[in-house]
């Protein structure tokens, strides 16, 4: 109700009070009327005041509620997150060291194996460590002569020569030459696919264990698919050899620890098509004569430097340590440097040597022990002050592989054993730069 109105009313009914009442007041009702309507309006007005107030409050501390409720919320779904987000790390952490185990599992598995190979070789190492004990500390000059059925290298020279023999047979046969120079459209094309998938596959090999199993099974699924054509069959084992061993002048002098990335790639071939072993062994042979003999043929290129030749020589041999390596048949790389050792050394052996130190001990020391420290020994006593001769006469570039060889030699003769593969060795999993 509006409260002039009101007061109106209160006045009159004072009034009509007054009078009834006979009270004096009823003379001057106006006067008292408007103060006590006065005091009435300024009472409304402090409870409406007082109420709107009230109401205000009312709704602050409800929205101050809603407020701290939705803290309360927003805090427990944070904690609900970190909670989730904790349980997400502990089951990967849990995953990668279940992952972390399994490959433990199958590193044990391939060490046992490792070991299982070792023991299947003891009579072979017998026999060689009593053999280099008899030629490395008296110096003969005697060639040893040992096989191993189980492996499929090369382990004596006429072996070598014979090798060598079939390769070059195989380049004077008919079907050799037919499919090299013919120009028939089938055998032509036929040619040229087996050259452009090996060339190509051979282009793609990294350091990553996905190229180097790409490129391999490319090659294994060409071979695969010409296996009941002989003559093209032969000519893709003879070009895969060739174009393996060209790596060694390329890539691999360039980049040495690239070696292992070839190697793998021969020994996933080998498993597959072992008749490559022939055509390999021949090229690598006829390629690297100090691998057939212990010495040295004549072997430089017209207007190749002798510091070219030789790194040419270390590259090669590079790759035949580590196809031997990859095939596991370290008696045959013994013999082959017991050969060496038993010459006098020539002005490529240093650098040979240097090579030969760079990626053998990790596999030796285990195997062949205190016969190894024998020939390092054998090297540090009695090869180097023969290679300082050498030097005397033509000290360029035979000098530095000499100062090289012998910190090799200060090394490993300091320590027992060697914890580390050689670089390269272990090959990466993701395809990222590569290091060699």
């Amino acid at each position: 109700m509006d409260i002039d109105k009101l007061g109106d009313k209160l006045s009159c009914t004072l009034t009509n009070w007054e009078v009834h009442n006979g009270d004096s007041l009823s003379k001057t009702p106006n006067r008292k009327g408007n103060k006590v309507i006065n005091n009435f309006k300024i009472n409304i007005d402090t409870r409406s005041v007082e109420d709107k107030l009230s109401s205000l409050i009312n709704k602050h501390l409800n929205d101050a509620q809603k407020a701290l409720e939705n803290i309360r919320i927003q805090r427990e779904n944070e904690l609900k997150k970190q909670e989730e987000l904790r349980i997400s790390q502990e089951k990967k952490r849990l995953e990668d060291e279940k992952r972390r185990i399994e490959e433990e599992k199958v590193h044990i598995k391939n060490e046992k194996k490792f070991f299982e190979d070792i023991k299947g070789n003891v009579e072979a190492q017998k026999q060689v460590e009593k053999t280099i004990e008899n030629n490395i500390v008296t110096n003969t000059r005697d060639t040893l002569n040992i096989e191993n059925p189980r492996n499929r290298c090369i382990v004596n020279q006429t072996e070598e020569r014979r090798f060598v023999e079939m390769l070059e047979n195989y380049e004077k046969s008919k079907e050799y030459l037919e499919i090299m120079n013919s120009t028939d459209k089938d055998i032509k094309n036929t040619r040229i696919n087996i050259k452009k998938t090996i060339q190509l596959s051979i282009n793609q090999i990294s350091s990553t264990k996905k190229q180097v199993l790409l490129s391999s099974n490319r090659i294994i699924e060409l071979l695969s698919s010409l296996k009941n054509m002989k003559q093209s069959y032969d000519y893709a084992l003879y070009m895969i050899a060739n174009s393996l061993i060209s790596q060694c002048s390329g890539q691999i002098t360039a980049h040495p620890d690239s070696v292992w990335s070839y190697s793998y790639t021969y020994f996933n071939i080998l498993k597959i098509h072992n008749e490559i072993d022939m055509m390999m062994n021949g090229i690598i042979y006829r390629s690297c004569p100090i691998l057939l003999s212990g010495k040295l043929k004549e072997m430089q290129n017209m207007n190749e430097t002798e510091e070219a030749l030789f790194q040419r020589i270390s590259s090669i041999v590079r790759f035949y340590l580590a196809i031997n390596i990859q095939c596991k048949n370290y008696h045959v790389i013994w013999l082959w440097l017991v050969k060496i050792l038993n010459k006098n050394p020539s002005r490529e052996v240093p650098s040979v040597l240097v090579t030969a130190l760079q990626i053998i001990p990790f596999f030796f020391m285990p195997v062949f022990g205190i016969q190894f420290r024998k020939l390092l020994d054998y090297i540090h006593n009695f090869i180097i002050p023969n290679i300082n001769l050498l030097i005397e006469n033509n000290p360029y570039p035979i000098k530095s592989y000499s100062q090289q060889l012998g910190m090799i030699l200060n090394e490993l003769r300091g320590t027992t054993s060697i914890h580390e593969p050689p670089s390269g060795y272990i090959l990466k999993d993701k395809n990222i730069d590569i290091e060699c």
